[in-house]
């Protein structure tokens, strides 16, 4: 629909040509056929590679991958392919239907036809005499009008980098839809998470603004599928029309993370719902990415804090953290060698006393049921019962892990996650104020200065990813489109100077 309602003054071009063409033949006193004929040969070539122009601009937009592709492919193929059917006609539908129609109005025709284009052309008249005025004061000033569009070029040129003209992947819009991700303390029962979910949903419910409040506990959308984690929560605040409101969704988002931050023990981000109906995934993603754990979480963090003194950026956070409690088992290896135990013995018997085996099925009639095996969730959650667990080596010697291993209780990261089989860690950040992509850039330009560990890497991800994929993809587009533009009008003017001219005026 859109790209028919672009198409609508293309489709009529062509025959309005034709036609104004046709009618001049006949007021030079040729018959309808006649007229029809020459009329449609004389503009033949012009009128084809008009439009051919506009098919090479649109079709290459058709090629173009990635998500802004496939927004843009059936927009284009329609122009395209509109365009084409409009040439069609004009050449065949139009001089037929004028070599039985059409007819010369005269002076002493009376109606409303002719009344109006007497009107519209005394107002062409008046347009043509102010524009050969201003024409003939160009043409005497030909250094002034020079001076004056390379100037306008500049500063057009310019507002990007000087901050007027922002870059975003999609705009903006006020859905009245807000997602507000509680975090509470790593390790933190559900149980506690969905009490401070409740005052949170209270909380909200006591805005006006607010119409509707659902909340997902134990639920995080981050992620392809989304993931279960016991200390995470997402409500999600229904908003009235935003007629009916002072602030935008954006503004509301903030107003409310600082009074929920008066919460003891709880963190929120506020993100609101994006023109695809997602709000999952935030403007600003950089993955930092590098041999070991220990290094990526310096450098993430590192990452973070330039993140957070760029002007626009809000809500910023790793994806993995230090603080989840965890239990951790140090092997001496020499002495798993002593008491005649092996390293694969040892890592499949703790494999299924802390995570479960499940390989053994139970089967009743032609149903097989799974069977879990696992230490009860009491005893793996006690440093001394898992230091006293057992293995039995070749000899039948019962041999308890602390005999070889050192087990401690440890905090660790709240999520192990692996780019290109390495550590990685995302740094996230909403965007409010500013264009997520003039954001950006200006945390690209502080992270060139800064100095990471060793073999550690970072890179925009996300959106910002998509986004330049598909500027990228657009500029290839753009200049294939010239190419054949600047070849188009080479074959109609037969020279190589006059194209230069038209396209760069």
């Amino acid at each position: 629909l859109l790209a028919m309602s672009l198409v609508i003054g293309i489709l009529v071009d062509d025959s309005i040509v034709v036609i104004e063409n046709i009618t001049r033949h006949l007021e030079m006193g040729e018959d309808r056929i006649t007229a029809a004929i020459r009329g449609r040969n004389e503009i033949g070539f012009a009128a084809v590679s008009i439009t051919l122009v506009d098919v090479v601009v649109f079709f290459p937009l058709a090629l173009i991958t990635g998500m802004i592709g496939n927004f843009l492919r059936e927009y284009a193929l329609v122009v395209v392919f509109s365009t084409l059917m409009s040439l069609f006609v004009s050449f065949t539908v139009t001089p037929w239907l004028a070599s039985r129609l059409s007819k010369v109005e005269t002076k002493e025709s009376k109606g409303f036809i002719r009344r109006f284009s007497e009107l519209t052309e005394k107002l062409y008249r008046k347009l043509e005499s102010y524009y050969v005025s201003i024409l003939g004061w160009a043409l005497n000033n030909g250094g002034k009008v020079m001076v004056l569009a390379g100037a306008l070029l500049i500063v057009s040129l310019m507002l990007p980098g000087m901050g007027f003209v922002g870059t975003e992947f999609l705009p903006q819009v006020d859905r009245g839809e807000i997602v507000f991700t509680i975090e509470t303390s790593p390790g933190s029962t559900i149980e506690k998470t969905n009490e401070i979910t409740q005052k949170v949903e209270e909380l909200l419910r006591k805005q006006p603004e607010v119409v509707k409040v659902f909340a997902n506990v134990g639920f995080s959308s981050e992620g392809l599928l989304g993931q279960f984690q016991n200390n995470t929560a997402q409500i999600t605040a229904i908003l009235v029309d935003k007629n009916q409101r002072n602030v935008s969704t954006d503004e509301f988002g903030q107003l409310m993370k600082e009074k929920i931050n008066t919460i003891p023990g709880v963190r929120v981000t506020a993100q609101p719902v994006t023109l695809l109906g997602t709000s999952s995934r935030k403007p600003i993603q950089i993955l930092v990415n590098g041999p070991n754990y220990e290094s990526v979480y310096k450098a993430a963090n590192i990452v973070d804090s330039v993140v957070r003194i760029v002007k626009g950026t809000t809500d910023v956070q790793l994806s993995s953290e230090e603080g989840k409690p965890e239990i951790r088992v140090e092997i001496d290896r020499d002495k798993i060698a002593a008491f005649g135990l092996t390293i694969a013995e040892v890592g499949a018997t703790l494999r299924t006393a802390l995570t479960g085996n499940d390989d053994s099925k139970y089967t009743e009639g032609i149903v097989d049921y799974p069977i879990r095996i696992q230490l009860d969730k009491f005893d793996r959650s006690k440093v001394e019962e898992v230091q006293n667990l057992p293995f039995v080596n070749r000899e039948g010697k019962v041999i308890l892990l602390k005999q070889f291993a050192n087990v401690y209780q440890s905090v660790g990261p709240t999520k192990l996650e692996r780019e290109n089989r390495a550590p990685a860690i995302y740094v996230n950040s909403s965007v409010f104020g500013r264009a997520s992509g003039d954001v950006a850039s200006e945390i690209r330009k502080k992270l060139e200065n800064v100095k990471l560990p060793p073999g550690v890497t970072f890179e925009f991800v996300g959106e910002q990813k998509a986004m330049m994929d598909s500027f990228r993809s657009l500029l290839v587009a753009l200049l294939i489109g010239n190419a054949f533009v600047y070849l188009i009008l080479v074959a109609l003017y037969n020279s190589y100077l006059y194209p230069l001219v038209i396209m760069f005026s």
